[in-house]
């Protein structure tokens, strides 16, 4: 018969790779009007807030998942479309937790005159 090793009786499995992504507190991209890397490797897409700045034009916004400006064969995690804005019309949108897996990272790309803050892990 084997011998038990007390010390294997209580151990502590190391937190699973889910579990340590919501111990990250998340982070604010702060205020942006142009595109933009926000996360240069995996994450988490939490919240998007967009207002328009312009009037009368379309204006869309694209959260790519994706580490730089070449989107090519990458995802659209999100996109905003804001169709003949007027000037301060606003979009808030908060997804549900633990939030949207970014595999790659998380770019933003946008037409028109808009500003843009996004929350992430």
């Amino acid at each position: 018969m084997a011998a038990t090793n007390r010390l294997l009786l209580n151990s502590v499995r190391p937190a699973s790779t889910s579990t340590e992504k919501l111990c990250v507190p998340w982070e604010s991209s702060g205020v942006l009007a142009a595109g933009a890397t926000i996360k240069a490797k995996p994450g988490l897409l939490g919240a998007i807030m967009v207002q328009a700045t312009d009037t009368g034009v379309d204006q869309v916004l694209k959260v790519w998942d994706s580490p730089d400006a070449t989107v090519t064969d990458d995802v659209i995690l999100y996109q905003c479309d804001l169709p003949e804005a007027t000037d301060g019309a606003r979009q808030y949108v908060m997804f549900p937790m633990p939030g949207i897996q970014a595999h790659l990272g998380i770019y933003v790309e946008i037409a028109g005159a808009l500003e843009y803050e996004i929350i992430y892990r």
